[in-house]
């Protein structure tokens, strides 16, 4: 940390939770109020621990199984509703990352947020009658107790540091701004977003430390260059509007609307709570098995579409190209949690996503943005979502009821030492942890991502971690379109 930001701003930025340590924050209570959720694993570690299941013949036969009802395997069924699909999903409620809750008549996230207007995503949306609410309005920052508004625009202006330190960040704005990208592209590819921060200074480093594990899955260090250059371009760039898009429920919106169009056309098809343990192609079928209820039980299908994290499929699918089974494995995914606090009347409203370096978790959304936005009339109860992600060796905390409830005190206690404004006790916590929530942006995950998703035989792969360097709604809306294609031909 530079010298060049003053001491008593320093302390209240890198040190808001121990200065607020004397601060009760209903240490008392905070069991009570404080709800745990998270993904089924059981299943899934017997698995991974070798544990041997039966084999039982196979019961029906099917034209498509797809594995996995996220928002790949969930657009891949709307696109093949038509034909005699059947659905597996390990939770018992449908959207994988892109899940909402409700809670006193508010919809919040407890995974992906947001949208682009013209991506691939929206525009299934719109197919579906889902009309994506602009957010028309660029992130801020919280440094030092301030509110700086459209950090990388006017914002910099704003920064709580001496002027040769705005200066810094404003140099790596115009610098990325006037990068030619379809030449740097293939190098920026291949290195660590550090490697290009460091003749900007440790001020930079901890804005884009911040920013980094929140969407792309690690810290600078563990980020391609190419996707936080493309992403500041684009929050520094020409354009008067953000172009993003979302509901209330965030894309969990947009899985729900899937999950009810579904429904009535493929009724008892869509199974829940249904863990597959083994994908065998055959000849001329595929057989897959799959444990609910305890139950162990095998179908066929023509073709399997595994809309699933490669970290799964390649524990679950047999028959794997040596190649290709360690590129599936290369792949690394974050661990992550999702803090939703929930107060019992409007908090906070200063922008729709608020970064906030130095706090346990990296950005705060407002639940209620796009209906605020949109005229609703919302003086009651109020949803604030932290995103809060883990390195991967921070894994083993999301395991156990104590360390999620340490990580979600520490996120109310860093997000009442914002500001004055967020001082204010929450009525209810709800941590929602992911062990393996989404791929890492890695350098050099290009050709490792391409030979991982390359089909096998009748079985092809839709997860975003098959289609983008970023994990997003519309890639995993893409990787759904490709694997449909890929099939075409067995149907």
């Amino acid at each position: 940390m530079s010298g060049e930001l003053d001491r008593r701003r320093f302390l209240q930025w890198t040190f808001a939770g121990t200065l607020l340590g004397g601060c009760p924050v209903f240490a008392d209570t905070f069991p009570d109020r404080l709800v745990i959720g998270g993904e089924s694993l059981s299943v899934g570690h017997m698995l991974r621990d070798g544990h041997e299941f039966p084999e039982p013949t196979v019961r029906t036969r099917h034209d498509v199984v797809i594995v996995g009802g996220g928002l790949a395997g969930l657009t891949s069924a709307y696109l093949l509703r038509g034909e005699d699909v059947l659905l597996l999903e390990k939770e018992p409620q449908w959207g994988g990352n892109a899940r909402l809750e409700e809670r006193y008549d508010r919809s919040f996230a407890i995974g992906s947020a947001f949208l682009h207007e013209d991506d691939e995503a929206a525009r299934l949306a719109r197919e579906l009658g889902l009309r994506p609410m602009p957010i028309e309005d660029w992130d801020g920052t919280v440094l030092a107790g301030r509110f700086i508004p459209n950090t990388w625009r006017d914002g910099l202006n704003e920064l709580p540091y001496r002027r040769s330190v705005r200066a810094k960040f404003k140099a790596l704005r115009e610098d990325a701004l006037s990068w030619k990208l379809e030449d740097e592209a293939g190098k920026l590819d291949q290195v660590a977003l550090i490697e290009v921060l460091g003749p900007y200074g440790q001020e930079v480093l901890q804005w884009w430390h911040t920013y980094c594990p929140s969407n792309w899955g690690g810290r600078a260090d563990r980020i391609a260059a190419s996707v936080a250059i493309e992403e500041l371009r684009w929050m520094a760039g020409d354009d008067e509007s953000d172009g993003r898009a979302t509901w209330p429920g965030g894309i969990g919106a947009l899985s729900s609307h899937l999950a009810e169009r579904l429904t009535p056309v493929m009724g008892e098809r869509m199974i829940r709570e249904a863990t597959v343990i083994r994908v065998v192609p055959q000849n001329d079928r595929v057989e897959v098995t799959y444990v609910r209820d305890g139950v162990v039980t095998a179908v066929s299908a023509k073709t399997v579409i595994m809309a699933t994290p490669q970290y799964i499929s390649s524990r679950v699918l047999s028959e794997v190209p040596d190649d290709q089974l360690a590129a599936m494995r290369r792949l690394r995914y974050a661990p992550y949690a999702v803090v939703n606090l929930v107060f019992d009347r409007p908090v906070y409203d200063k922008t729709y996503d608020t970064w906030c370096p130095g706090a346990r978790f990296c950005d705060v959304i407002v639940a209620d943005w796009v209906e605020r936005r949109h005229g609703a009339a919302l003086d009651r109860h109020q949803v604030l979502t932290c995103y809060a992600p883990l390195l991967e060796e921070e894994r083993r905390q999301l395991l156990t009821a104590d360390g999620c409830r340490k990580l979600a005190q520490k996120v109310v206690v860093d997000f009442q030492g914002l500001l004055p404004q967020t001082r204010v006790e929450p009525i209810e916590v709800r941590i929602y942890r992911r062990g393996h929530a989404f791929h890492i942006a890695q350098p050099g995950l290009g050709p490792v991502q391409w030979r991982a998703s390359t089909p096998i035989g009748r079985v092809s792969f839709a997860n975003a971690d098959s289609q983008n360097l970023v994990s997003s709604a519309a890639g995993a809306v893409n990787a759904a379109r490709r694997a449909v294609r890929e099939i075409e031909g067995f149907l």
